[in-house]
């Protein structure tokens, strides 16, 4: 790089995009340098970088890269212990793999620690997961619980359960027709996360889904004032909590009762 092309490149506020082209870096090096601390948060309001930092910045160009970690991201941690997405999910959901002790990288020496522990995470049992849908014809009585018109209305569920089948099961033990148990199960996705459905994600962050229980939720939708249910028996719900939004839209619960904060 040129003098005349780095005074340009500096002259103004760079956003994380712009900051990669005057650097010259991948996108994940610049991710890394900035966990690592090698690139500091940004300094202007509008998460952006000024022009003297990045100016600063593109002097210390080589010395940032000399100095990136052998830090491992989940894709790669996963591959470094041999694990197959079903035993990473499992040793995840266990406990047995912390949070990344660099977010949102591991570092080498969490990496090793983890790799000396291989046989416990390949082995580790299935536990509680989070299934749902989006858009499910929920059966009858729990359509009217949730307020819906109709027999068969579209509604919001989220099922806590050990596997798909035991959705199917847990399901068809609270309905008069076990068959429909199955029949709503089929619609299921598994939660992988981070990216969720926006009204599952409200649900966890307020505290009303249970991961550590089995159990059924229930919602005709996500508008301000729609309920939140706990199936709890073939004729036993409770209202767990209300969806509310803020002027910007962005989604969240107010939970009442005991699940109240």
């Amino acid at each position: 790089m040129t003098e005349n092309t780095t005074a340009t490149k500096a002259a103004t506020n760079h956003n994380a995009s712009q900051l990669c082209q005057a650097l010259e870096f991948t996108k994940d090096q610049l991710a890394r340098a900035r966990a690592a601390g090698l690139v500091p948060t940004p300094d202007v309001k509008t998460s952006r970088w000024s022009g003297p930092v990045v100016e600063g910045l593109v002097a210390r160009r080589q010395e940032i890269l000399d100095g990136l970690p052998d830090d491992l991201d989940a894709e790669q941690l996963r591959q470094s212990l041999g694990l197959s997405r079903r035993q990473w999910d499992r040793a995840r959901e266990a406990g047995l793999i912390g949070e990344p002790d660099r977010a949102p990288y591991w570092t080498r020496a969490a990496a090793d620690a983890l790799a000396r522990r291989g046989e416990e995470l390949r082995q580790a049992p299935a536990g509680l997961r989070c299934y749902f849908g989006e858009v499910v014809n929920l059966p009858e009585p729990w359509a009217r619980a949730a307020g819906c018109p109709g027999d068969m209305s579209l509604g919001g569920i989220v099922v806590v359960a050990s596997s798909k089948k035991d959705t199917a099961t847990l399901m068809g033990s609270f309905l008069a027709t076990p068959e429909l148990g199955k029949w709503v199960a089929d619609g299921l996705q598994f939660d992988r996360g981070p990216q969720r459905w926006q009204a599952l994600q409200a649900a966890l962050n307020a505290g009303v889904i249970n991961r550590r229980a089995a159990g059924v939720y229930i919602w005709r939708g996500y508008e301000d004032g729609d309920p939140v249910i706990q199936v709890k028996g073939p004729e036993t719900f409770a209202t767990l909590g209300h969806f509310r939004k803020t002027p910007g839209r962005h989604v969240y619960i107010e939970p009442v009762g005991d699940h109240a904060g």
